[in-house]
């Protein structure tokens, strides 16, 4: 590994073309979920919910995008919001190792992000549609 390369935090480990694919679909992933959520709507259809007969999808990313954000919504809530900024994490921690994190970190990240649904639940918030903190929020409340 070349100097420029450790100064960068760049993996190089044999795997490169892996890693740089990998990356892709996740940063793939946060544009799709950014745009999903951005152009969420209610009425879309989801896993829970019919499209009615001659019903055009709101959402930008297509009826894949509707499933998707509806899913995220459903589950998470508001915390749905915290996914395209970790798959864009994740994708550029899969090349620039510099970016990875200890297992201690992810936990605290965890625990962030279940106080987030759980006060999104308790809280009358609404962000583009999307309120409360889904079934995850739900059920830490009860």
């Amino acid at each position: 590994m070349s100097a420029r390369e450790k100064s960068i935090g760049v993996g190089m480990d044999g795997n490169k073309i892996a890693r740089e694919l990998g990356a892709l679909a996740f940063l793939f992933l946060a544009v799709f979920l950014a745009l999903s959520l951005a152009t969420y709507s209610p009425q879309d259809p989801s896993l829970n919910q019919h499209l009615s007969p001659g019903y055009e999808v709101q959402n930008r990313a297509g009826v894949v995008g509707a499933y998707a954000a509806g899913l995220v919504v459903d589950l998470f809530g508001l915390g749905s919001w915290v996914l395209p900024p970790l798959a864009l994490w994740l994708g550029l921690s899969t090349v620039f190792t510099s970016l990875r994190l200890d297992w201690i970190r992810w936990s605290g990240l965890g625990l962030i992000f279940v106080c987030l649904v759980s006060g999104a639940s308790a809280l009358p918030f609404d962000l583009g549609g999307i309120q409360g903190g889904g079934l995850l929020g739900a059920a830490l409340t009860r």
